[in-house]
């Protein structure tokens, strides 16, 4: 029974082991890479069989598919980290802020209809405006900064409505009520009372998000919007090609999916790759929810 109750906790373990990896492999990625980002070889019609020269095979340019993933992780891993983290800490901010609120105020319908809309429609049109040019310019940090404030302002909504909701479930409960009619101010409220009932489920908040982030990654590849930026290349033989500034792994998936019927390794490694980074977010996530589960089992009046 006692080794039963001290069971590990797998997904936790697995999901957590599997980031350590990807954040070191996204550290390291440029100092291990085989080749440089901007080396290509044209020994034979790109893309290039996997081979001892070129492990994952070569993308359309010639270009390592190996070092663009090892290049590519990071944007793919810490700017999905960094634009969930914003919708929580912007969505979490406002959500309390109306949760707190005495009365009704007539700002929620607006979050509520934002909500409502279906966001990747909307980014698609606005970055398809801004990301995808025939040249180098703009850069692609500073494409990178206008996609992912687009992204962080148009999936704040469902944070708020969440967070405001759990708010006012937590607000009524007796103690807080006590804490209030006995003078605390509304920030030692927040900080004392709401705020350390809200933390676990605005962590898995963030872990989902981080999901729903590279999700709207693959979204947008699909309609040739790759973060940091398209490269369009138009040609007079054939459709126009679309090449990622950035070798993020969504960005290599939507670059290549015209190889989906042959030469499939040029997207099967990315996928692979991009289905292994979102499953350590996954197990993680469920990790998580089972171990705040049984914390809470334990202490069923908090």
């Amino acid at each position: 029974m006692e080794m039963k109750r001290k069971k590990r906790n797998l997904s936790l373990w697995i999901g957590g082991g599997l980031l350590i990896c990807f954040v070191t492999l996204a550290i390291l990625g440029p100092w291990i890479a085989p080749y440089s980002v901007t080396d290509e070889d044209w020994s034979a019609d790109p893309p290039l069989y996997p081979s001892s020269t070129h492990w994952l095979g070569s993308d359309n340019q010639g270009k390592d598919l190996l070092t663009l993933m090892l290049y590519g992780l990071k944007y793919t891993l810490f700017i999905s980290i960094g634009i969930a983290f914003l919708r929580i800490l912007i969505g979490g901010v406002i959500g309390l802020g109306l949760g707190m609120k005495e009365v009704q105020v007539k700002q929620q319908g607006i979050f509520r209809v934002l909500g409502s809309v279906p966001v990747i429609i909307i980014l698609s049109f606005l970055l398809t405006k801004v990301g995808i040019t025939e040249d180098v310019t703009p850069a692609k940090w500073e494409l990178i900064v206008v996609q992912s404030v687009l992204m962080i302002l148009f999936g704040i909504a469902p944070i708020v409505i969440s967070v405001k909701s759990k708010t006012e479930v937590i607000k009524s409960h007796l103690f807080v009520m006590v804490a209030k009619q006995m003078g605390a101010s509304t920030q030692r409220v927040i900080w004392k009372h709401i705020f350390p009932l809200l933390k676990e489920n605005l962590f898995l908040m963030f872990l989902y998000e981080i999901i729903l982030v590279l999700v709207m990654f693959g979204q947008l590849s699909i309609v040739n919007v790759f973060l940091g930026g398209s490269l369009i290349k138009i040609s007079s033989s054939g459709p126009p090609k679309y090449y990622s500034k950035s070798q993020e792994w969504m960005s290599l998936l939507g670059q290549h999916k015209d190889y989906l019927d042959y030469k499939i390794w040029v997207i099967a490694y990315p996928l692979l790759g991009f289905f292994l980074l979102m499953l350590s977010f996954y197990l993680l996530y469920r990790g998580f929810e089972k171990k705040y589960q049984q914390e809470y089992s334990k202490q069923p009046y908090i």
